[in-house]
């Protein structure tokens, strides 16, 4: 019983990281190319709910109009009409980034934090 209890307590917990933030919107548009972005959290991986972001390190550069076309086609029909896989650019997004300076695991904690939703 203890252990159900600890699962749901978790799954109300995602990553946060103001430094990611930072970091995904001074990169180009993954899209266009544009400098002026907005990070979006894509949603298609899970990690979200109704009313629920999902954590940032699923978040992507996107300029404000193509940000916009995203939310009304919806996200899985953007994505393909531009032939992008956006689990690829995340995880190469992350990557990118912890690739800026070392990192171990004892100190990815310090890039960001665990927060209730």
């Amino acid at each position: 019983m203890r252990s159900l209890a600890r699962s749901r307590q978790q799954s109300k917990r995602t990553w946060r990281s103001d430094s990611y933030l930072s970091y995904v919107r001074s990169r180009p548009c993954v899209v266009t190319g544009s400098e002026t972005v907005v990070a979006h959290h894509v949603r298609c991986l899970g990690g979200g709910g109704m009313g629920l972001k999902p954590p940032d390190w699923m978040c992507l550069p996107l300029d404000p109009i193509e940000h916009a076309k995203l939310h009304s086609m919806g996200e899985r029909s953007y994505w393909a009409s531009k032939g992008l896989d956006p689990v690829r650019l995340v995880s190469l997004a992350m990557l990118v980034f912890l690739a800026r300076e070392p990192h171990d695991l004892d100190t990815l904690h310090g890039l960001g934090q665990l927060v209730e939703t």
